[in-house]
């Protein structure tokens, strides 16, 4: 799993997390993935606005590792989402977190 955070607005960031194939693997088998969330000195002063989640294929984390080395953050940027399309017709979400309280149930 590879986690990458980047900027595009003052205060703000997004994470990217890239699942890899042996996690993708172990989630099909009702292992869920948790991801905790390190001190990022650059980003701490920041809001975390979203979350991005991707798949990495072994060629590819191989180049983006590349491109991370290299330092040039927009490439970096435009590799990650090369292919991103919103499709809320097969599950993309950009509506708030769903409450977990059952119908009935009142805040303590």
């Amino acid at each position: 799993m590879l986690a990458i955070p980047f900027s595009d607005e003052p205060g703000t960031y997004y994470l990217a997390i890239l699942l890899e194939d042996e996690n993708l693997d172990r989630m099909k088998r009702a292992d869920p993935a948790i991801f905790n969330l390190p001190p990022t000195p650059q980003f701490a002063h920041m809001q975390l606005k979203s979350v991005l989640l991707g798949r990495i294929s072994p060629d590819g984390k191989k180049h983006l590792l590349e491109l991370i080395a290299s330092g040039d953050g927009l490439a970096i940027l435009r590799y990650v989402t090369r292919g991103f399309e919103y499709r809320p017709d097969l599950g993309d979400h950009d509506g708030p977190p769903l409450s977990l309280r059952t119908k009935g149930e009142t805040k303590q």
